[in-house]
């Protein structure tokens, strides 16, 4: 007779920061959110305008998520969920309903980050953010001081919230949200209850840890579909024909998949592969790039 474990889930098992994304992932309006969990039934910060006061949560030994989001001024919005893993899970809030999974870097975008705020009716500004290794804004120019935040990046998209002394102009607060490729992000502003036009984001990392280097040496890549449920498809626009190795790893950084290709297409079966999620390597003899896959029955 065998006995299988079934997984024990709690409060701490949602310490830390987590996206809320709907298929396909797009940054913009409420199709991608992110909420900061302390590990002891409190929800810390969250990707919305205005100030969380009580925001609590619960999670019980099967995975089962139930709580409230409290904003200032804005009302309250009840949340129920379940874990499907320590890593991923489902959401539902405002009648929305989410894939829910842990963003595994909160320092993903660790670094100065420097460029353009720019709207058509409420002006630009040119700014320098200092991110720390949680994705914490430590300090900004262009901005008016003190200047506070956090700024996420994951699966290829980023999103953050930002609060200044500008208490007579609209760039009091604000998020940022948008793609997130190799340096640079490209994206939205979204103001609360001010109409600034169209808005966009041009800003360019500098001087990161681990900074993620442009090389015309390296081969586009995709990887599809992003949840993947049997199989994935990894679209490699490999010019030099090199010999690539694929690698997936798990999130203990254990080796779980290996596969060596040459050609532009190549499908993976990931059957035997738990719900969760992975990196996948690709690389060659002169370069390497690692993507995030999501596995999700």
């Amino acid at each position: 007779m065998s006995i299988t474990a079934k997984a024990q889930y709690s409060n701490a098992t949602l310490n830390g920061a987590w996206l809320m994304s709907q298929t396909p992932i797009t940054p913009y309006g409420d199709s991608l959110l992110y909420l900061v969990f302390d590990g002891n039934g409190n929800i810390t910060d969250f990707s919305g305008f205005g100030y969380i006061t009580g925001s609590n949560y619960s999670v019980n030994s099967s995975g089962a998520i139930s709580g409230t989001i409290i904003v200032v001024d804005h009302g309250s919005f009840p949340i129920v969920g379940q874990l499907s893993s320590q890593n991923l899970g489902t959401l539902t809030t405002d009648g929305m309903n989410y894939v829910f999974s842990r963003i595994a870097n909160q320092g993903a975008l660790d670094s100065t980050i420097t460029g353009t705020l720019s709207t058509v009716d409420c002006s630009q500004k040119t700014v320098t953010i200092n991110i720390n290794n949680q994705g914490v804004i430590t300090s900004a120019t262009g901005l008016s001081m003190p200047v506070t935040g956090k700024v996420y990046a994951d699966l290829g998209v980023f999103m953050g919230h930002i609060r200044t002394s500008s208490s007579l102009d609209v760039w009091d607060e604000f998020s940022i949200m948008g793609y997130y490729a190799n340096n640079t992000l490209n994206g939205q502003i979204i103001f609360d209850a001010h109409n600034c036009g169209i808005t966009s984001v041009q800003l360019i990392r500098q001087g990161a840890t681990g900074i993620i280097s442009v090389n015309s040496n390296k081969a586009k890549i995709e990887i599809f579909p992003n949840p993947a449920n049997d199989i994935v498809t990894i679209n490699i626009n490999n010019e030099r024909n090199e010999v690539l190795e694929i690698n997936i790893f798990n999130t203990i950084s254990t080796l779980v998949k290996s596969e060596t290709i040459n050609q532009n297409q190549h499908e993976i079966n990931i059957r035997n592969l738990s719900n969760g999620i992975y990196l996948v390597e690709i690389k060659s003899k002169a370069w390497s790039e690692k993507q995030k896959l999501i596995i999700q029955r």
